[in-house]
């Protein structure tokens, strides 16, 4: 089979797992509900209902828009659809936004929606730093050196890598469990804010240490 039928097989056995335990049945022949099935398999929720029901929560609370974009990506395999997206580091970030969310269900739910919307704008913005979408004018060529240029064959699918791992020192932060919501400041974000918020992370890592190390006197 096709990698898309193959990958297909795999949710279903995800599924089968979780309405083993009681959760709903979920079809990879609804795009809304494969989407789901994705981000449990991403949270690696398939063999926990309550966490599943958790997900589901998160999923469902979104916005109509919210959610048809992370739908939109989340089915996207890179073939002949569109250009994939591989969001790196995003179960890690699932499992760390669910030990530092607020206290109680609600506060978990604030916390996956929120992540949720994240890995939304990440599969939306082709762009991984910026959130600037202007086009740089291109010097104009003449009609020879246009006809002395090879023809490009129009791709109609692909595959983008993004790394996320510079959002889990956003979620180990204090303000991250105060308010999940903070994650909607980032990506797309201007260059300038991004480069700025690296330079302070080796700061933070040293008080990290630090506080670490007196915690253990």
């Amino acid at each position: 089979g096709t990698y898309r039928q193959n990958y297909d097989h795999l949710l279903e056995a995800h599924g089968k797992l979780l309405e083993d335990k009681g959760f709903r049945r979920l079809s990879v022949g609804d795009r809304s509900e494969r989407a789901l099935l994705r981000l449990l398999v991403m949270g690696r929720s398939s063999t926990n209902k309550t966490q599943a029901d958790l997900f589901a929560r998160a999923f469902e609370g979104l916005s109509a828009s919210e959610k048809e974009a992370l739908t939109r990506g989340l089915n996207m395999d890179g073939t002949t659809d569109g250009v994939a997206i591989i969001p790196y580091y995003m179960p890690a970030l699932f499992s760390e936004g669910l030990k530092h969310a607020p206290e109680g269900d609600e506060g978990k739910i604030a916390a996956l929606a929120s992540l949720m919307r994240l890995l939304g704008r990440v599969y939306s913005n082709p762009d991984p730093v910026s959130g600037q979408h202007k086009k740089l004018e291109k010097p104009k060529k003449s009609e020879q050196s246009k006809k002395q240029e090879p023809q490009q064959s129009q791709q109609s699918g692909g595959i983008k890598e993004r790394n996320l791992r510079n959002v889990a020192d956003i979620i180990h932060g204090d303000g991250f469990k105060t308010d999940p919501h903070i994650l909607d400041q980032l990506y797309p974000i201007d260059q300038s804010v991004w480069q700025e918020f690296l330079s302070l992370r080796p700061f933070v890592n040293i008080w990290r240490a630090g506080k670490q190390r007196l915690m253990k006197k």
